[in-house]
């Protein structure tokens, strides 16, 4: 922890931040580091891949899941904060009213023996996947089995594997923390909760297993806004060498 905020005070001629949604810009601020010197940006994406249909066929049936499942996802670190535990604790609930549902958690980390576990106390090994952590090129055809994406951090949901899932036109459940909402806009392009309680997850979830029309629109709003407002990992690196050169620029004249 140290070692990370030491870096906000190296001194730099510009500090470029990720923007993953918990708020740098406040603590460059706190710090009194200035304006000029400061950038936050999103990550950049793959917007062209999308997922293989026959792929993600494919990796339904090895999950043991057919199409009359309707599959929800947790996809990210199993850490303290990325809180996969809320989803779980919101299965049952969901299972009274959406027997089909199945939740399939993608990723490992020190909380995958807690989580197991979790699951077990609950009874609910029979409607849950775990897959381990996958390669960075099956994530698009993993997300593309997903009838929901749910992302339930503590801190920030605005994370790479959201803005993935808005690139594949996943229907969205997360909830209003960090700067999330600067990203998902509610009944429009994801659903954004007001917290993340487990019935809060449930109510949210229930409501969309019941509404295809809705799921196909939040899937049209996702897909759009990635087109429309992310940007590819070229063009993020552009901006970034661009900035670059023009400090290196201004620093050479000034010499």
């Amino acid at each position: 922890m140290v070692s990370d905020f030491l870096r906000w005070l190296w001194p730099a001629d510009m500090l470029i931040v990720t923007n993953d949604g918990t708020q740098g810009d406040k603590v460059a601020k706190l710090l009194r580091i200035s304006e000029s010197k400061f950038r936050m940006w999103l990550n950049g994406v793959d917007k062209e891949r999308l997922p293989n249909g026959k792929s993600s066929l494919a990796l339904r049936a090895c999950l043991g899941l057919s199409k009359e499942h309707f599959v929800l996802m947790c996809l990210s670190r199993l850490d303290g904060w990325k809180r996969q535990d809320r989803v779980i604790r919101a299965m049952p609930l969901i299972l009274k009213e959406i027997p089909t549902a199945r939740l399939v958690i993608v990723g490992d980390g020190p909380k995958c023996q807690e989580i197991e576990k979790l699951v077990q106390e609950l009874g609910l090994e029979g409607h849950t996947r775990f897959t381990g952590m996958i390669k960075h090129n099956r994530v698009r055809d993993m997300l593309g089995i997903a009838d929901v994406f749910l992302q339930t951090n503590d801190l920030s949901c605005l994370g790479s594997s959201l803005l993935e899932a808005m690139v594949c036109g996943r229907v969205i459940v997360t909830w209003d923390v960090g700067t999330t909402r600067d990203v998902i806009v509610d009944d429009e392009n994801g659903c954004l909760m007001p917290d993340a309680e487990p019935e809060t997850i449930a109510r949210t979830v229930i409501t969309l297993a019941k509404d295809p029309d809705k799921r196909k629109r939040l899937t049209r709003g996702a897909r759009k806004f990635a087109e429309e407002h992310l940007q590819s990992w070229d063009d993020r690196l552009d901006m970034e060498i661009d900035l670059i050169e023009g400090l290196y620029s201004r620093k050479k004249q000034r010499r």
